[in-house]
């Protein structure tokens, strides 16, 4: 089940989630925390979004591929293959981990709104406009300003 939660994430979102140009923008200033004037333009998933949207899909496809190894052992694998299945699905659950941490703080208490948005799928026309301006220019059928 895990595996088909991978691959359903990944044609749900896989083409919303590509990443552009403009993204090391969002990067470079960290979504605009490193940057005087507030948040850098984005579509309906910034930089951020992206990173974790991918880390779910790599990493996940990497605990898919190390954990079936696990599960039917020397069938296609060594005793040193075994190992190195271990520690990698070790390694990258672990990190995994990580990254959903910051992710569920992020989207709780980090970032006023964020919580209520995810809860209701939906956010008022203000959020939209300071963290996802280039999507609500999209939906509101502008072209958008001078994005990077």
């Amino acid at each position: 089940s895990f595996a088909i939660g991978i691959i359903l994430m990944a044609v749900m979102w896989m083409g919303r989630n590509i990443p552009e140009k403009r993204d090391l923008h969002w990067l470079r200033h960290l979504g605009g925390m490193a940057k005087d004037g507030g948040h850098i333009p984005a579509k309906k998933f910034n930089a951020g979004q992206k990173l974790i949207f991918w880390s779910a899909i790599l990493g996940g496809a990497l605990m898919v591929v190390s954990g079936v190894t696990l599960m039917f052992p020397y069938y296609w694998a060594t005793l040193g293959t075994l190992s190195w299945a271990m520690l990698i699905h070790a390694i990258i659950g672990l990190l995994l981990i990580a990254i959903f941490i910051g992710h569920i703080y992020i989207g709780t208490v980090g970032m006023q709104g964020a919580f209520w948005a995810m809860w209701g799928g939906q956010v008022d026309r203000n959020w939209a406009k300071e963290h996802h301006e280039i999507w609500l220019d999209q939906i509101e059928g502008r072209t958008g300003g001078t994005y990077k």
